[in-house]
């Protein structure tokens, strides 16, 4: 399944959730107690079959776990469609505050967005893979090439990273570099995300700078963060970043390029459709990828007006 759309017109969702719905009526026979002429007797409550009545048998014994277990996926396909709707009713329209781009310069920037949901036919099981690629354009007023490129050999990876708390270098590591991104508490513990970037910065003009891996943190007793490397087996994610810059007269047109790519193994039993999945996941990259372009368009924008004073 190939999705290209804009921001202001996310029905891929409209399109995955429309199509997740004849797996889920699979589940169920639709069964309505009706007599076949309206002078046939109404059956009791006791004779009456049930709307929704599973296919298979209910197993007996362990009523209580197995009415709790039913519970708590309720609640879990319950959260993912609500998720789904937030994105399709707020996040996802036009004019709301999370998707505000900050303008720089008089002309209007230009976004495109193609997004590509996918299963490998070599992975066993559920697997979802995501594919998204989004180009950004805007003009920098009363800029030159060579202030960007100056700007760029001294600070892309903090540019680039403009939604990490901070970064640094990787000892021993040329062109690696490490962008720790803001931690969360959970109770007593606190957990940090630390991706692993790489540099690579072109004579002039160009500078990219590539999510190669990531780390999970958490806090000890001590309060120091001990990061481990996230196992990839059910969740991986690769993000590439470039930008690129050109005179225009007086103006500098630069253009950001993001690419993410994601791969999500589903367990066997996950109840909700895989075409549900993917168009989360696709509406959760694109959001990602729109948020951090347009952090990395400021932070250009007020680095080049800092270092002209």
């Amino acid at each position: 399944m190939c999705v290209a759309f804009s921001v202001d017109c996310p029905w891929s969702l409209q399109v995955a959730m429309a199509a997740s719905v004849r797996p889920m009526a699979a589940i169920f026979d639709l069964r309505v107690a009706t007599s076949s002429s309206p002078s046939a007797p109404v059956a009791s409550a006791s004779e009456r079959q049930p709307v929704l009545q599973p296919r298979r048998p209910r197993p007996s014994g362990g009523g209580s776990r197995a009415s709790a277990g039913g519970r708590c996926w309720l609640l879990l396909a319950a959260a993912l469609c609500s998720s789904c709707w937030t994105l399709r009713s707020t996040c996802l329209q036009p004019g709301r505050a999370c998707w505000a781009i900050p303008q720089i310069g008089p002309r209007r920037q230009r976004t495109q967005v193609a997004a590509v949901a996918e299963s490998s036919e070599s992975d066993s099981g559920r697997v979802v893979h995501i594919l998204s690629e989004k180009e950004k354009s805007v003009i920098l007023p009363n800029a030159t090439v060579r202030s960007i490129d100056e700007l760029m050999k001294e600070h892309a990876v903090e540019v680039l990273a403009a939604g990490a708390e901070r970064t640094e270098r990787a000892e021993g590591k040329d062109g690696i570099w490490y962008a720790y991104m803001k931690a969360t508490r959970m109770g007593i513990w606190k957990n940090q995300v630390r991706l692993t970037c790489e540099l690579r910065l072109g004579p002039s003009g160009s500078v990219s700078v590539d999510v190669v891996s990531f780390d999970v943190g958490r806090s000890t007793a001590s309060g120091e963060m001990v990061f481990t490397k996230y196992e990839a087996d059910t969740f991986s994610l690769e993000w590439k970043n470039s930008v690129t810059w050109m005179q225009q007269g007086d103006d500098l047109a630069l253009v950001h390029t993001s690419t993410g790519r994601m791969r999500l193994a589903l367990p066997w039993w996950f109840p909700l459709p895989d075409a549900l999945v993917k168009a989360t996941a696709v509406a959760g990259v694109n959001m990602m990828i729109t948020d951090g372009q347009s952090k990395v368009a400021a932070a250009i924008a007020e680095r080049h007006e800092a270092r002209k004073q």
